[in-house]
């Protein structure tokens, strides 16, 4: 889990930087964290029960192609927008970039709603009990 708080507390910081909202990326991705993680070490078991576009994501541990493009959209689009705000290159080159990233970024963001969901829906289960 220590990598988790250390990947969150970095991008976080860079997305608060380049962005004035960014702050709601990071809290989005905090409560993900809470979320999957409140099922102790066995939270991946939960999305072998996940919708097949999920699944593609987590596959291998993220080592697919949409599960790339996942990482990337969440590891690089930060420094991406942040080095696009401060370096000059060629427009199409950034807006490419851009691109390609926030498309990972949208995928993470649907499948970070679907785990807050199911953890909501889980806990709701639970509470009828």
């Amino acid at each position: 889990w220590l990598d988790v708080v250390i990947d969150n507390l970095s991008r976080g910081m860079v997305w608060a930087r380049i962005l004035p909202w960014g702050y709601f990326v990071t809290a989005l991705e905090w409560t993900v964290f809470v979320c999957t993680h409140s099922s102790g070490p066995k939270w991946r078991e939960a999305f072998s029960h996940a919708p097949w576009w999920v699944q593609s994501v987590m596959a291998k541990g993220f080592k697919t192609p949409q599960g790339t493009l996942v990482t990337c959209g969440l590891h690089v689009l930060p420094l991406w927008i942040y080095g696009w705000q401060r370096i000059e290159a060629p427009f199409w080159f950034g807006l490419l970039g851009f691109v390609v990233l926030m498309a990972g970024r949208l995928v993470a963001f649907a499948v970070e709603l679907w785990c807050i969901a199911t953890h909501i829906r889980l806990l709701v289960a639970e509470d009828r009990k």
